[in-house]
């Protein structure tokens, strides 16, 4: 008897899962991402391959974008807090186990985990730029002013009032604001330095 076009697709989705599982314990990724990874190789076998135009790593996952502005996700899927299908994004960045997208209107939606509340941006907040890493992200407003949300154990988290910045940048326990006079400003964790440019400018 012949195989229905179901069983053919359940078949051919078997054998990617096979394939793509032997190859991922081969690259040495541990059993539980093995089949994570392998799962979504068979499951999207079947589906035309995504055109990216961005990418985000965070530490243990990465998001893209595709052309159509939905995101992609792959990894450790950590979190009670995921990601609708439908929304659309003109920018990503991941942290550690969450990720936040900037929509065209400037609304930040964030998943993953949401143990410090990096997943929990703040209300009627709309930003021109989004950076997260770790257990925090910091977004900028249309004037310049830097909101975070998230971790701040280390003050990674609270901006100094008074900056106005370009471009925003967050790290593992710290935080980078670029000013519209090439100053650099950090705040957070000064362990190793990190939160001391090379040249100190103050916020006047």
């Amino acid at each position: 008897m012949a195989q229905t076009y179901a069983e053919r697709r359940e078949e051919g989705q078997s054998h990617e899962y096979s394939m793509a599982y032997i190859h991922a314990i081969e690259q040495g990724i541990s059993q539980q991402y093995a089949q994570t990874y392998a799962h979504a190789r068979a499951s999207n076998n079947t589906k035309k391959r995504p055109v990216f135009v961005s990418i985000s790593s965070g530490i243990i996952h990465t998001c893209a974008l595709r052309d159509d502005g939905g995101a992609v996700c792959w990894g450790a899927n950590r979190g009670l807090v995921t990601l609708s299908e439908d929304e659309r994004f003109a920018f990503i960045s991941s942290g550690l186990n969450h990720t936040c997208g900037l929509r065209n209107d400037g609304v930040t939606v964030c998943w993953g985990d949401n143990g410090y509340g990096q997943t929990t941006p703040p209300e009627d907040e709309r930003f021109t730029a989004i950076s997260s890493r770790m257990d925090h992200t910091c977004g900028l407003r249309d004037d310049g002013t830097a909101v975070c949300w998230g971790n701040d154990e280390d003050g990674q988290a609270t901006p100094p009032e008074e900056g106005r910045f370009t471009a925003i940048s967050s790290g593992h326990r710290h935080t980078c604001g670029l000013r519209e006079d090439g100053a650099i400003i950090c705040w957070g964790m000064n362990k190793f330095g990190q939160s001391l440019p090379p040249f100190q400018w103050d916020l006047e």
